[in-house]
């Protein structure tokens, strides 16, 4: 994934195929849709995916030129990672009108944890990996009351940009892996009552394990602090996971 894509700060959207239907169990990541990681920095980019096939959208009745399409149309239909993105920044306009105090790394948390992350490859017959698809499909319906949220603070992309994976993000890559490390994440309480997760992590692949704590309480309105180990001393070198 390339610019303006790669950027560290922005919300980087892939397109979804939902096959036409409200079943989100069937849904693809299509195939023109760019894979990540990033370009130079190997960024865990996309941040998620949302409808980007057959779309129907606006259309002027007098185009300007031919290759504009018919005269007297008022609907057309598009595809594509920029038409997807339109439908997360819509979404994200929405949250914020819901959730004015919300800051954007607020409305990006809240859009990627409420995501599905069951997408399948546009073949259709496996399951996609998260270069692909980020944290999942994007769920409207859940993501104006997440309860949690993992955001930056203000100036710490910059602050931490020969370290990105200490950034407190949604997400994290390991673009070196010495074998094991260790990063920390904070989470915010968005509901005025303490509140108990689960934490669980789930790797394929046996030669990697993830260690995080069973739970974490939060205060009313609160933040609380957790490490996620990452233990792939067994992978060879230059091999992704």
């Amino acid at each position: 994934i390339t610019a303006p894509g790669n950027a560290p700060w922005v919300l980087t959207v892939g397109a979804a195929d939902s096959k036409g239907n409200t079943d989100r169990r069937d849904d693809t990541v299509a195939a023109y849709s760019s894979r990540g990681p990033t370009a130079h920095d190997f960024l865990a980019k996309p941040d998620l995916v949302a409808p980007g096939v057959q779309i129907v959208a606006g259309h002027t009745p007098s185009p300007a030129t031919a290759a504009a399409g018919a005269p007297g149309q008022l609907a057309m239909v598009l595809e594509g990672t920029s038409v997807a993105s339109a439908h997360v920044a819509g979404a994200a306009a929405l949250l914020k009108a819901l959730n004015l105090s919300w800051t954007p790394g607020q409305i990006a948390s809240a859009l990627m944890m409420s995501a599905t992350a069951v997408v399948r490859t546009s073949a259709g017959a496996a399951l996609a990996r998260s270069f692909a698809f980020g944290s999942g499909r994007s769920q409207l319906q859940k993501a104006g009351r997440p309860g949690i949220s993992i955001s930056p603070a203000p100036g710490e992309f910059v602050a931490k940009q020969s370290h990105l994976w200490d950034v407190n993000y949604p997400s994290l890559h390991l673009p070196v892996m010495p074998g094991v490390m260790t990063v920390r994440r904070t989470i915010q309480n968005l509901e005025n009552v303490q509140k108990t997760w689960a934490i669980t992590a789930y790797m394929p692949s046996p030669d990697v394990s993830i260690t995080v704590p069973p739970t974490i309480v939060l205060p009313p309105g609160g933040s609380a602090s957790f490490d996620i180990t990452i233990n792939a001393a067994a992978v060879t070198i230059a091999h992704v996971r």
